[in-house]
């Protein structure tokens, strides 16, 4: 039925977007849906539900939540292994503590028996009950020895007590190591141990000698032994940790010392230490001063080339070029030396920690801060070049630098191109600047325009050219260090 006139339908749309039209007598219907209506209806739903990105997590938001995690998780890592290490250390060394204890057991037990036998020979050396060390659980704990006569006024070892103290106890040293100690000091336990009346001859006497390294701590492990000087067989021992080598039971006498390690040197770069005459009185022991022993450093490679002045080519080191080295721990301050080898080296230095200074030529005024008898200075304002740091048991590379000498060389007037000569370099001997001399020699070939370049050390030199027929000598202005351009001198020869 249609509407009445006059009368207009009411309208309500619903949430589908739908029309209900309300007749005149108040029943409601529903329109058709037209196609408007249903796309409103469509978006109306949309909005009211939840969009898919609204729900849970991103992959952006997850991987991030996994980092922190992770940051989080990998900050606690180290306190855990420190706690791990710490309580792995704390087993360790509870286990070698009783190892020590139980070896000191067995000690005071066989030195009732076996007196000598426990505390001899003196020095640092395996377990005699487990010399291959005693295993607990999974671990193997190192056992070493140490045993030495401790003398009156001594306070770790016979090598410290005064001249002629006569020794009263053997202090006995266990030491208990095991693998991976990450830094941890191993367990260390210490008894004295009485010796039996007769141990010692009341008319023999002793000989304690110490060494220590370049850092002035002591040098374990190294073979000494003393010779009477009248003839004889030697005695041998090991230094022991505090580096004290002790030689009990000796008859009363004169004795050579020596004391030798593979790649150490002693202070004045001896492989071998030697103390000819060292005596011995009944009763008592003799204590040597400390000597310095330490693992040998040496200069490797090692060059000697010409300064080069603006274009010039470097001058060639000649043959026989000895090299000085000082410091002041040196028995004369310096020391002369002729590189050897390949690579060239200057070997066997004994590790100060000052260094050396170096400089070419063996002559006193290759010196740049040298003086002569009188001291006045070879070159007033000359200073000594810098320090060169060196290594226990390792090489420094060094090159020095000294003036270099453009030799022309000509005959009749013109330069000998492309020659094969020698040029003899000749410093005379003089009391003040060079007692003996020193005689440089260089086999070359002169360049296209007859120049040989010669580096030679500081000093007053004259150089002589000999070749196929040729021969002549020529005087060098004094090299000094303050020689800033090229020196040339032309020879004819």
């Amino acid at each position: 039925m249609g509407l009445a006139s006059g009368q207009e339908a009411q309208h309500g749309r619903d949430a589908t977007g739908g029309t209900d039209v309300t007749d005149p007598a108040g029943a409601v219907k529903r329109a058709p849906l037209s196609a408007d209506d249903a796309i409103v209806g469509a978006n109306q739903l949309r909005r009211r539900i939840p969009r898919g990105d609204e729900q849970g997590f991103t992959l952006t938001e997850l991987i991030v939540a996994v980092f922190i995690i992770a940051i989080v998780m990998l900050s606690t890592l180290p306190g855990l292994y420190a706690a791990q290490t710490l309580s792995r250390t704390n087993l360790s060394r509870s286990a070698a503590a009783s190892v020590a204890a139980q070896e000191m057991d067995y000690i005071r037990a066989q030195a009732t028996t076996s007196f000598s036998t426990v505390v001899t020979p003196y020095g640092n050396r395996a377990s005699l009950d487990h010399p291959g060390g005693e295993t607990v659980g999974s671990t193997t704990y190192t056992i070493m020895w140490d045993s030495e006569p401790v003398g009156i006024g001594a306070s770790t070892s016979a090598c410290n007590g005064s001249t002629h103290a006569a020794p009263q106890v053997i202090q006995m040293t266990v030491t208990v190591s095991w693998p991976n100690m990450a830094g941890v000091a191993p367990v260390v336990s210490q008894t004295e141990l009485a010796p039996p009346a007769g141990s010692y001859n009341p008319y023999n006497g002793a000989i304690a000698i110490k060494f220590i390294n370049a850092g002035g701590t002591a040098d374990a492990n190294v073979v000494a032994s003393v010779t009477p000087t009248s003839g004889g067989t030697a005695t041998a021992y090991t230094t022991d940790t505090d580096g004290c080598a002790f030689f009990p039971n000796l008859t009363a006498g004169t004795y050579s010392l020596s004391a030798t390690e593979l790649g150490y040197v002693d202070d004045q770069g001896n492989q071998t230490v030697s103390i000819p005459s060292v005596t011995v009185t009944p009763g008592s022991v003799t204590i040597e001063p400390s000597h310095l022993y330490d693992q040998a450093a040496r200069l490797s490679p090692f060059a000697v080339v010409g300064t080069v002045y603006g274009t010039s080519p470097a001058g060639v080191a000649p043959s026989g070029l000895q090299v000085t080295i000082a410091n002041t721990g040196l028995s004369n301050g310096t020391k002369a030396v002729l590189p050897s080898g390949t690579p060239a080296a200057v070997p066997n230095l004994f590790p100060f920690g000052s260094g050396y200074n170096v400089w070419a030529g063996d002559c006193a005024d290759a010196n740049p801060a040298g003086k002569n008898a009188g001291g006045t200075p070879y070159y007033p304002g000359g200073v000594l070049p810098a320090a060169i740091g060196v290594i226990p048991g390792l090489a420094t590379s060094v090159t020095l630098s000294t003036p270099t000498v453009a030799v022309t060389v000509t005959h009749g007037g013109t330069a000998v191109a492309s020659a094969a000569v020698t040029l003899t370099a000749t410093h005379a001997a003089d009391p003040n600047s060079c007692i003996s001399g020193d005689s440089l020699t260089l086999a070359a070939t002169t360049s296209a325009t007859g120049i040989v370049y010669i580096a030679l050390p500081l000093g007053t030199w004259s150089v002589k050219v000999t070749g196929t027929g040729l021969n002549g000598t020529v005087a060098v202005p004094q090299l000094t260090p303050t020689t800033n351009a090229l020196t040339s001198v032309s020879v004819a020869a």
